[in-house]
């Protein structure tokens, strides 16, 4: 088991949503070997999906392109500490919220979440065109991505 996952969710093929793809293509490209004890995953779809994923591990990253009122390109980096105190607001797109899942796997299996997530957003614009590229918000939003997923990583690798 890894200690640490980087958890990309979206789907390829949906503008904005491809978000999470093309982060996770672009670490799978680039070799995951200088990220010791770091998965990392492909989901297409959020909801009670990602229970599964977060068992086990220390810290999951968790990577999604949002829609949540911000200006779209908008980038989030939040620990969850500060993702359980927006109430009302879902973190994904995706069947229910990442809050949601947390609140549903501390209530069945507490010892099997991890004990760090971080959520690695950007505010999407287009959520429905099916074979369109990213918005170019969205598209200028990666570069800073990676460099934020990054920057975990390598403090986490730091840590241990």
């Amino acid at each position: 088991m890894s200690r640490i996952k980087v958890l990309c969710i979206g789907n390829a093929l949906v503008a904005d949503d491809a978000f999470g793809p093309l982060v996770y293509e672009h670490f799978i490209a680039n070799g995951t070997s200088r990220y010791p004890d770091t998965a990392f995953c492909l989901l297409g779809v959020g909801g009670l999906d990602l229970l599964s994923e977060f068992e086990g591990e220390d810290m999951v990253v968790v990577v999604d392109a949002v829609s949540s009122g911000s200006e779209p390109g908008t980038l989030s980096v939040l620990p969850w500490q500060h993702i359980e105190k927006v109430s009302g607001t879902p973190v994904t797109s995706h069947d229910i919220g990442l809050d949601e899942v947390m609140k549903i796997g501390r209530m069945l299996q507490p010892e099997q979440m991890p004990k760090e997530v971080i959520f690695v957003g950007v505010e999407g614009k287009d959520f429905s065109s099916i074979g369109h590229s990213l918005s170019p918000e969205v598209q200028h939003a990666i570069p800073k991505a990676l460099q934020a997923i990054e920057n975990i990583l390598a403090q986490s690798i730091e840590v241990s």
